[in-house]
Order: C-alpha cells, then sequence, then structure tokens
C-alpha cells in the first residue's frame, strides 16, 4: 500500500468512527433522523472507498 492510501484509510477510518459515536450521542431522540441519514448513506460509501483503496493496490 502506498502512503497515500494509508493516510486516506486512516482517515475514513477516523470518519466512520465519528459516524459511529454521533449514531449513538447522548441527544440521540433529538438528531435521530439526521444520524440515521448519515450511518445508512455515509458509511457504505466510505466502506466502498476503503475496498476499492485495498483492491487497488499497484
Amino acid at each position: 500500500m502506498s502512503k497515500i492510501q494509508i493516510d486516506s484509510f486512516l482517515v475514513a477510518l477516523k470518519m466512520d468512527r465519528r459516524l459511529l459515536f454521533s449514531n449513538f450521542s447522548v441527544n440521540h431522540l433529538e438528531n435521530g433522523q439526521r444520524n440515521q441519514f448519515f450511518f445508512f448513506f455515509f458509511r457504505p460509501i466510505l466502506l466502498f472507498f476503503l475496498l476499492l483503496g485495498r483492491t487497488c493496490v499497484p
């Protein structure tokens, strides 16, 4: 893996973790709709890019 791919991998991991934590935040009832939107729509996209980065190793 190149350095750029590793960096983007770490960034995606951090973003994924932040989305997970925001999904189980204290104000879950207030932001339930918004967090569910982020969780279900952006997490698969992030995972897709992670897989793409892993499979496209030069």
